[in-house]
């Protein structure tokens, strides 16, 4: 019987949304903390002295997030605590419970109020309200915002003989020459958008978030308070406050540092301390991290540091040029084979996505299940002009791309899969009768019969007049996303004859349609089309993310949609191909 799944997911989440670095300002590994794991905070610092008016401060830094797991620049833009992330903060909040706070802060920063929230979610008396302090964010990167760590943090490196790497084992040597000042100002020097914060940017708005937190305090007659930041920022704070004590120690995920103010004078008790998040931690995690940290010795060195190979190579296409491609495999690779899914990728896309399809490639990897994506003629790497992509061209090279992959390793030809965004979502369809597609997910697909699908490059009519003038000229001109694009004569030709709802409505694997409620270029109608024509499948699901547009978070910068659908899809293909 088939099976309708109806997955609608209203993604109202307030604040701001998107991007972080595995650390930044104090990368992990920087150093040791002042305190050895187990050891809480003094005595004096565990509970203010009541009536004196003195202040501690209880500064934590969040947990850890979606984009400390992906190695990108994380300020200002926002994205969601990850599982672990969630039970980190839980586990500090459980270690700190018995502290009595009068006051708590965050920034607006989603990943900052939900860490103290989660906090104070575990304390066993009266929780106070928690107030958001922008000055509390995390150091704005400018145009450097969610792109790869390496490109902002690359030239710095360099400009003082080093090299940066994603373990930042050369960082403490960068610090012997640099102080945060030095480094943030040659971030926004560096920042081609010229918006990146400048140190004194950084400071004077902390220095206000820091006077507005002790006069709140204060207020409430002193006592603890909870103050919830990020990696870089709490250093700064440091800093600022208790100048030269802060040297470069590491301010991991819901570690603690702690200060206590009186009379204008600040004093460092702690730094980077995670004895409450040891000690907050449950029987069953600390079981598991025991079991794990047993089976990793038990292993050779090398072994378990990756769990999964990713090459980037060349394939021969049957046009004789080379097929630019990174083919991800599981680290084990079972009698029977693993599984494979193929990636087509959007117009004028690349086979990363802005990130998306590698996300959904490591995530497959880690469910044992292999995967091989390309660019297509014209797009990305490769050097073919953009005039050769069209569906013959671009279905021709996923046949090269499954060959590699049958040759390179064993595949389970009953477990096949295909990922199609867009215009690639129109190709994987058109591709569903080639093989037996056990799983498909479609992003925004344009997948409607003829002209239809491209309503966002023009009207039929527009399409006719370029299809004709390509038959003469060679090529057409279509407008889209602001852009004048030359195709070839087969595309269009292509794109007029070719009617993908014949194929979704043969097709009877599992399917998943993806759509975004503001999607202007794959408009409603057309995605409709797909769901209403796919009655023959075992399970049809429909994600529905309202808030989403046509990059389904990954262009628009929109991280927390970007996990979502990230999830879904590695999921989706988890559940039916395993």
């Amino acid at each position: 019987m088939r099976k309708l799944y109806k997955m609608l997911l209203a993604c109202a989440v307030a604040g701001t949304l998107t991007a972080c670095s595995t650390q930044t300002g104090a990368p992990q590994g920087a150093a040791d903390t002042t305190k050895a794991a187990g050891e809480t905070g003094s005595a004096e610092a565990e509970k203010a002295p009541e009536g004196d008016g003195s202040i501690t401060l209880y500064l934590v830094r969040h947990g850890k997030t979606f984009l400390n797991t992906t190695d990108q620049v994380q300020g200002w833009i926002d994205s969601p605590l990850t599982e672990k992330g969630e039970s980190q903060a839980d586990a500090v909040g459980r270690g700190m419970k018995d502290i009595k706070f009068v006051s708590a802060f965050s920034s607006d920063l989603g990943r900052q109020r939900e860490t103290a929230l989660r906090i104070l979610a575990q304390n066993a008396g009266p929780a106070p309200e928690l107030r958001e302090v922008i000055g509390l964010r995390e150091w704005f990167y400018g145009g450097y915002e969610g792109k790869m760590n390496a490109e902002m943090w690359d030239p710095i490196f360099e400009a003082h003989g080093l090299k940066f790497d994603a373990e930042w084992s050369q960082y403490g040597e960068l610090l012997k020459q640099m102080t945060d000042e030095d480094i943030a100002n040659a971030i926004a020097a560096n920042d081609a958008l010229k918006q990146a914060e400048t140190y004194d940017q950084i400071t004077k708005r902390t220095r206000e978030a820091m006077d507005e937190i002790i006069k709140v305090t204060q207020e409430a007659g002193g006592g603890n308070a909870l103050v919830v930041s990020s990696g870089s920022e709490i250093p700064t704070i440091l800093e600022l406050v208790v100048p030269g004590q802060y040297q470069g120690e590491d301010i991991s995920n819901c570690s603690v540092s702690i200060l206590t103010y009186k009379d204008g004078v600040y004093t460092l008790e702690t730094c980077g301390d995670t004895s409450y998040l040891e000690a907050g931690k449950t029987e069953e995690e600390k079981k598991q991290e025991a079991e794990a940290a047993v089976a990793a010795a038990a292993e050779p060195e090398e072994a378990g540091k990756e769990a999964l190979a990713t090459g980037e190579i060349l394939i021969p296409s049957a046009r004789g040029t080379e097929i630019h491609a990174t083919f991800t495999v599981p680290a084990n690779i079972g009698e029977n084979g693993c599984p494979l899914v193929l990636f087509a990728h959007g117009f004028m896309g690349s086979r990363d996505e802005s990130g998306e399809f590698t996300a959904v490639a490591d995530g497959l990897a880690e469910r044992g299940i292999a995967s091989m994506r390309i660019d297509f003629p014209g797009c990305n790497e490769s050097t073919e002009s953009f005039l050769e992509y069209n569906f013959k061209n671009m279905s021709d090279d996923l046949d090269a791309a499954l060959a590699y992959a049958r040759e390179a390793v064993k595949v389970d030809e009953s477990r096949l899969g295909i990922l199609g965004y867009s215009m690639g979502g129109r190709l994987a369809s058109l591709y569903l009768d080639k093989e037996a597609f056990h799983t498909a997910v479609l992003w925004a697909p344009a997948a409607s019969n003829g002209f239809d699908a491209a309503s966002a490059m023009g009207t039929a009519a527009q399409m006719e007049e370029q299809l004709k003038k390509s038959q003469t000229d060679g090529k057409g001109v279509i407008h889209i996303w602001d852009e004048d694009i030359e195709v070839g004569a087969e595309y269009l030709q292509e794109l007029k004859e070719g009617k993908p709802l014949e194929q979704l409505a043969a097709y009877t694997g599992n399917l998943l349609v993806v759509t975004g409620g503001i999607d202007d270029t794959v408009v409603k109608s057309i995605t409709d089309q797909v769901l209403e024509t796919a009655v023959n499948t075992s399970i049809t699901a429909n994600l529905n993310i309202p808030r989403a547009g046509h990059g389904l978070g990954g262009y628009e910068g929109d991280q927390e949609v970007v996990k979502v659908v990230v999830d879904a899809t590695v999921n989706f293909f988890d559940d039916n191909l395993n």
